[in-house]
């Protein structure tokens, strides 16, 4: 939404009101109100948590899918559309603003390329192995989520947590664990790791590189290692010591440029 509104920087509607219309809800946050049929499909869609704030007033733009003149009104994530001649159920509509995304910048052409199945749609994101080259720890990497609220770790690969993971090459915290105490296998070796050691994460056809930036020893219980991040990093987690398991050996990294 604000990304698709820069372009009409200067526009009325997006000039703050000291006072909402009749019937209408203004947030101080941004000066902006809110009424009518886009207020209630905002409470019923999620509100703030999925749209933000509103950052304009409700108005008239032409759409660049149709060319057809609708009644918008653009949100932080988000732009509403009116269609009154739609069921009472469609009448307000989310505006094609990843289309617009897309056509001003333009996707990598892999990622446009037409897939056979849903998961296929996901192999240029997943992280598919991870190498250590200084330690000599290279693995594959599956992607696992959690049974009966304990956490699928496969024996013979490290994971990828996808319920709560970020993704290489975007911002979020990329968990990946994986056993040690397995011969030859895993994450053996990385109780050697050190600050500034290289780690290579693969995704598709690209290869990502990150750098060490600390080395943890936690208990089992401290978990906000595994909370999103604002920034892309990289968290490896294993059990330590070998043989033992009382605590968590947390490897955090960040892209190297």
């Amino acid at each position: 939404g604000r990304w698709a509104a820069e372009a009409l920087a200067g526009h009325p509607a997006f000039a703050p009101v000291e006072a909402p219309p009749p019937g209408s809800v203004r947030f101080a946050e941004t000066g902006h109100s809110l009424g009518g049929a886009f207020y209630e499909y905002w409470r019923a869609k999620g509100g703030l948590a999925t749209f933000g704030y509103p950052i304009s007033e409700a108005f008239e733009e032409q759409s660049a899918q149709d060319s057809k003149a609708y009644t918008v009104q653009y949100f932080e994530r988000a732009r509403f559309e009116l269609h009154p001649e739609s069921p009472p159920a469609y009448r307000v509509q989310l505006g094609h603003l990843g289309r617009q995304l897309l056509a001003a910048r333009p996707a990598p052409e892999w990622a446009t390329r037409p897939v056979a199945a849903a998961s296929q749609a996901w192999e240029g994101l997943r992280p598919s192995r991870v190498r250590l080259p200084r330690l000599g720890v290279d693995t594959a990497v599956v992607s696992a989520g959690f049974t009966l609220g304990q956490w699928d770790v496969p024996r013979h690969t490290a994971v990828h947590y996808w319920p709560i993971a970020g993704y290489p090459g975007t911002v979020g915290n990329i968990i990946i664990a994986g056993h040690v105490g397995y011969r030859g296998e895993i994450f053996n070796r990385l109780p050697g790791v050190q600050p500034g050691d290289e780690v290579l994460v693969s995704a598709g056809s690209q290869e990502r590189r990150y750098v060490v930036r600390e080395v943890l020893t936690l208990l089992p219980e401290e978990t906000w290692v595994m909370a999103p991040t604002r920034d892309e990093v990289l968290t490896l987690i294993t059990c330590v010591p070998i043989g033992v398991y009382t605590h968590r050996l947390i490897v955090r990294a960040t892209p190297a440029s």
